[in-house]
């Protein structure tokens, strides 16, 4: 096996161990979504029926609740972005060891999480307001008479699947945890790959398509594309615009192009190109 095939094989094994991790790591959450759908479920139906009076005290434990859910989302979200970002370092540290490199690098800076942590706070708030409106909503609407309590429950879901608000917010919840946790991994690779051609000056970086799901015609014309570990990609974007950026998910990009995109960047040491090109 030639040193560019044994990187791309541990490329392969590091991006399969990310997507067990981030699948783990969904059930999770989803489990968090579907505990306060439970809760808020319990205190809805806590009181025989719904006055003025009585729904203002559901009202107050949908807040306390969701307030609660919202901490919850938080930390998991934090904890998993962190095994993320460590293994999205590996795929980096891990492919380039198959290929005969050792790098002596530091660890990543924590300041890094810490930003992320500030960001998914700005989300989670978003997700569970959105889910608190929509719940405050139905509750009026039975105190004036426009909706039994038994339709209010029916509204707020018996399950993730089916119709109610809370199909809703676990939709919305799947598209922000799985594209931040996208995220973190291209960011902790680029950061390492930024790292490591200090150490390794052929070192170039290649974006790899996922072909999941209904691709972005632009994204899979970037299949394959590769440029210097520190230089930049250019991408046409699919509402026009040309964007020069690190790779998928830089910062600069707008949300259409980077909302459940599964695209990732991928090490590769120019001179092991080479020693392919010799060997077929």
């Amino acid at each position: 096996m030639t040193r560019g095939a044994a990187i791309r094989r541990d490329v392969s094994a590091a991006l399969r161990a990310l997507e067990r991790q981030r699948n783990v790591g969904w059930r999770e959450f989803r489990g968090l979504v579907d505990n306060l759908r439970q809760k808020i479920l319990l205190a809805v139906m806590q009181d025989d029926g719904l006055s003025r009076g009585t729904a203002s005290e559901v009202k107050a434990r949908v807040d306390a609740i969701t307030r609660d859910y919202e901490a919850r989302f938080l930390d998991q979200m934090t904890e998993d972005q962190r095994r993320v970002f460590v293994k999205g370092l590996r795929v980096v540290d891990n492919s380039l060891k198959a290929g005969g490199i050792t790098l002596a690098l530091p660890y990543l800076s924590e300041h890094i999480l810490s930003q992320a942590r500030d960001f998914n706070a700005e989300l989670v708030r978003g997700l569970t307001e959105d889910a608190r409106g929509k719940i405050v909503r139905e509750l009026q609407l039975s105190v004036i008479g426009q909706k039994p309590a038994t339709d209010v429950i029916k509204a707020i879901g018996k399950g993730l699947n089916s119709p109610g608000v809370f199909k809703s917010v676990a939709t919305r919840a799947a598209v922000i945890y799985q594209t931040e946790m996208a995220r973190m991994q291209n960011l902790a690779s680029e950061k390492r790959m930024a790292q490591a051609v200090g150490q390794v000056p052929d070192l170039m970086k290649e974006w790899r398509h996922s072909h999941l799901g209904v691709p972005r015609p632009n994204h899979l014309a970037m299949a394959g594309a590769v440029v210097k570990a520190n230089g930049k990609f250019t991408l046409e974007g699919i509402n026009g615009g040309t964007y020069e950026i690190d790779g998928p998910h830089d910062p600069i990009l707008p949300a259409e192009e980077v909302v459940n995109c599964k695209c990732v960047c991928i090490p590769v040491v120019e001179r092991f190109q080479s020693e392919k090109k010799q060997s077929a």
